[in-house]
């Protein structure tokens, strides 16, 4: 016997360095024939989602640039045309802020938007704050499935 395999640790480490060249090797020939991916699957993401369409949106900005509103939405559902946290500011042509609703919900009714809990500032010159509970807004027409990215 070699004097290399007498010693115990020389023995593990030349033990451990075949195992290691011959998986290696091993690896490597799945790889080449496409094993891979059946030996050792992706994990899973924790953004993957079911295939179909998305109907809740979270964290969502929109920019209507034909009206010159900006929105922000905390939740948005397609499914029930509900929002919760929304924030519209509306801008002249110039790009200047006039007013900007805070409202804990929106609800879409087929037409138009009804804010609910609502907190209006209007920017000037002693900035106005005015709360309501409630605030329709026929004028503002823009569906949710307008406001959304689409894939």
């Amino acid at each position: 016997m070699s004097p290399y395999f007498r010693h115990p640790v020389l023995r593990a480490i030349m033990t451990f360095g075949v195992v290691f060249f011959v998986g290696s090797l091993l690896w490597i020939a799945a790889h080449f024939y496409g094993l891979d991916s059946f030996l050792f699957p992706p994990p899973a993401s924790p953004l993957s989602r079911e295939k179909g369409p998305r109907t809740v949106f979270t964290n969502l900005p929109y920019i209507d640039k034909t009206s010159q509103r900006i929105w922000f939405f905390q939740s948005l559902d397609l499914a029930s045309g509900r929002a919760q946290g929304v924030e519209i500011l509306f801008r002249d042509a110039e790009g200047h802020d006039l007013k900007k609703y805070f409202a804990h919900e929106a609800t879409w009714n087929g037409t138009s938007w009804k804010l609910a809990g609502v907190k209006e500032v209007i920017f000037g010159a002693d900035d106005q704050v005015e709360k309501r509970e409630s605030l329709d807004l026929p004028d503002i027409t823009t569906p949710p499935s307008a406001m959304v990215p689409h894939d």
